[in-house]
């Protein structure tokens, strides 16, 4: 202080601090821009999974809304026949075992939303996108809760049916009179064929109601598709 060097040192530590603050400053743009380029990378992943994963669902979507298609053509035709006026037990039965009695659900690709949800990565994406990814989970598990439940009483009523698998054999058992008298299939034969006829009533409802589902989701799917081109061609 008694030599007047006073303020060079002020102006000295002065510039010491700028120094360091500048560093900190550039640090810290450095990290954040570290952390802008992970985060796009993840999400550029992120939407890459989801494109395949969608792609998936809308080819097993397509192939399922087209096999249920069938089925409910299928049954529309025998209830055009069953419609007719005094048709004959024979006849009915012939035309109710053409009707397609196995059925499957779609499966759908989740694996993708379900590591967005549990990481809180879904945060990533654009409201928009969040929105769809949220709407696309609550229609699966629609899906999937009305088809278990349908199904589930088709398959209850076909068990009633038990007899329709045993009818199948009659022909084959013209030299076993006493086992068929035992069976007794003409007996039988009208209320197994009301049982079935009811049982695939049921299936109809049951593959009509998986359609409309089923359009909704993926119509849901290809709005999601399109947006998540769209950040993927950016």
């Amino acid at each position: 202080m008694e030599t007047g060097k006073t303020s060079k040192y002020f102006k000295y530590a002065i510039g010491e601090i700028i120094l360091v603050v500048i560093g900190i400053l550039i640090a810290l743009q450095i990290n954040n821009w570290n952390e802008n380029r992970k985060s796009q990378k993840a999400k550029t992943q992120y939407y890459e999974q989801l494109f395949e994963e969608i792609e998936l669902d809308i080819k097993g979507i397509d192939g399922q809304l087209k096999r249920l298609e069938g089925d409910i053509i299928s049954y529309n035709t025998y209830e055009a026949i069953y419609e007719t006026s005094n048709i004959s037990l024979d006849t009915i039965y012939k035309n109710i075992k053409k009707l397609p009695s196995i059925y499957d659900q779609a499966s759908f690709n989740t694996k993708t939303i379900e590591v967005l949800k549990s990481t809180g990565d879904i945060k990533l994406f654009p409201n928009k996108i969040q929105t769809l990814l949220v709407a696309l989970e609550t229609l699966q598990g629609t899906y999937k809760t009305y088809t278990d439940a349908n199904y589930g009483i088709y398959l209850n009523l076909v068990d009633d049916a038990y007899l329709m698998n045993v009818l199948s054999i009659e022909s084959k058992l013209a030299n076993q009179e006493p086992f068929a008298k035992a069976l007794d299939f003409k007996k039988k034969l009208p209320d197994q064929l009301a049982k079935q006829h009811l049982a695939f009533a049921m299936k109809n409802y049951a593959d009509k109601n998986a359609s409309v589902t089923l359009k909704g989701v993926l119509e849901t799917v290809n709005k999601l598709k399109s947006l998540v081109k769209k950040k993927l061609e950016n």
